[in-house]
């Protein structure tokens, strides 16, 4: 049986390690928290967190595993959704800093389906808008410059994962394409009538 890694399993590996009681889920989503505190200062990730939710949520669900309760896919399994996903009372401005003090009504469909499926909401991630946020994530092999405004919380959490960035891995050949791409994106816009309404 392969060892769950708490760092960098999957979903269904920790729903997998779960269920078979290797590890608990308040065991599990406090290890997320750890790692927040280590990384959070430095990438700046996390829009919010909802740390007692979570704990509360991840106890619930181990006394259910405890009572052997029938439970759903992803019970007890930590996850981050982006600031865009409606989180009812939470912020969800889509990086528009105008709105940074409103807060959705209702859960977004999204986010209501992975906790009808069990799963332990503990914070949302930065979302650019125009590359605009509130305080940009910020890579942690170049601070204080932003990962981008494609995905910045994949980006973050691999500049958290050093060991993967090795020469000749999978990683740091996808990195050297995006490079390209990006480079030719730059230059067209340059080139581009547009180019004026484009901020990099």
């Amino acid at each position: 049986m392969t060892e769950f890694d708490p760092n960098f399993g999957s979903a269904l590996e920790a729903a997998a390690a779960i269920n078979a009681r290797r590890i608990s889920s308040v065991e599990l989503t406090r290890h997320v928290f750890e790692r927040i505190d280590k990384f959070q200062p430095k990438l700046n990730a996390f829009v919010y967190q909802m740390r007692e939710q979570a704990l509360a949520s991840a106890r619930r669900a181990d006394e259910a595993a405890a009572r052997k309760d029938k439970r759903p896919p992803f019970a007890g399994v930590p996850v981050v959704v982006k600031e865009s996903f409606a989180v009812a009372g939470r912020p969800c401005t889509w990086g528009i800093t105008a709105l940074k003090n409103t807060s959705a009504r209702a859960n977004s469909t999204a986010v209501q389906r992975l906790l009808d499926a069990g799963a332990i909401l503990i914070g949302a991630t930065h979302v650019p808008f125009n590359s605009g946020t509130f305080r940009p994530t910020t890579r942690s092999t170049a601070p204080p410059t932003t990962p981008g405004t494609w995905t910045e919380r994949r980006a973050a959490r691999l500049a958290a994962q050093p060991r993967r960035w090795q020469p000749g891995s999978v990683f740091s050949v996808l990195a050297a394409t995006s490079a390209v791409a990006f480079a030719r994106l730059r230059t067209f816009a340059a080139s581009s009538a547009t180019s004026r309404l484009l901020t990099w």
